[in-house]
């Protein structure tokens, strides 16, 4: 059931997945109820479809039913990990205060946010350790974003930079993730009056966005757009004309 009710998700249909999720739900937690062991894994599978409800929530814009989810899911996982200590049961730990995080930034609540997504990256670092991996280069980027709309652009400029190095260092230089972190870089370097350095952020962003998306996407058009702009804010009038005619 848990897997029809993502399927339809990632489909769009998410009126059709809620009632599968509340179903399966409620079987968990009556298997729950019958293992008082926290590391059973009745326990994790309940945490892993009150987190997929709890986005399910979020994408329809209901954020106080999604926030109860998580929070649940959370406590959930909290207590797995004090009787599990493998890496599998702290990535599902970090996992989860990472959707946390997302719903309480789109919430506003930026401070809360900021403290569940710095401690996710702590538990991802605590078992991943120095090298570089998928779900720290995520993380990174995703508490830049909080930083940034907290309004400390040093802060997030330096979490925005190591989630690049992080794209560079496991798939080269033309993976879409590594465009979208250094658009996102570009924007904050462009909000901080940095124009210079901005642009070739941006430019080379637009290149990955052109081989994955192609010249004619509307994400392509909206970054030629702002890329004009920084043009003319440097004094680079004809290259701005080029880009926004």
């Amino acid at each position: 059931l848990n897997n029809l009710s993502v399927v339809l998700q990632m489909t769009g249909d998410y009126q059709g997945a809620k009632p599968i999720y509340d179903e399966t739900i409620a079987i968990r937690r009556r298997r729950v109820s019958e293992a008082s062991d926290p590391g059973d894994e009745s326990w994790s599978e309940l945490a892993t479809s009150l987190s997929n409800l709890a986005s399910l929530h979020e994408r329809l814009g209901a954020f106080d039913d999604a926030r109860a989810l998580y929070v649940e899911a959370l406590d959930i996982r909290r207590a797995s990990s004090l009787v599990d200590d493998s890496p599998e049961a702290d990535n599902r730990l970090a996992t989860t205060l990472n959707g946390l995080a997302g719903l309480l930034q789109a919430m506003g609540e930026l401070s809360l946010a900021r403290a569940h997504q710095t401690e996710a990256l702590e538990v991802w670092r605590g078992f991943l350790g120095d090298e570089p991996h998928r779900q720290m280069a995520i993380g990174l980027s995703n508490l830049a974003g909080i930083l940034r709309y907290e309004g400390d652009v040093v802060a997030s400029r330096l979490r925005y930079e190591q989630s690049i190095q992080q794209w560079r260092a496991l798939y080269g230089d033309d993976h879409p993730s590594l465009g979208l972190t250094q658009q996102n870089l570009a924007m904050l370097l462009s909000m901080q009056g940095d124009a210079s350095a901005a642009t070739p952020l941006l430019e080379d962003s637009i290149r990955i966005m052109r081989g994955e998306l192609g010249d004619d996407h509307p994400d392509v058009a909206a970054a030629l757009t702002n890329l004009g702009s920084l043009y003319a804010r440097q004094g680079d009038l004809k290259a701005a004309h080029e880009l926004l005619e």
